[in-house]
């Protein structure tokens, strides 16, 4: 049960990840060049950040 919030709880932080990815990629045309790169750089730093747990928890929920 403990294990099934946990996992919930990772995918809402990943859905929440994934959206400022999204609003990222549609204001880095707007942006100067530089702080486009790096705004993107940190979303996918993000991304990456959440999936590491998420995936953990997965494993961990289905057994594996």
């Amino acid at each position: 049960m403990e294990s099934s919030r946990s996992f919930e709880a990772h995918l809402r932080s990943l859905r929440s990840v994934l959206a400022a990815l999204v609003f990222a990629v549609m204001a880095a045309p707007h942006l100067d060049a530089g702080f486009a790169v790096l705004f993107l750089a940190v979303a996918v730093l993000l991304v990456l950040y959440s999936f590491v747990p998420t995936a953990r928890v997965a494993l961990r929920s289905f057994g594996a």
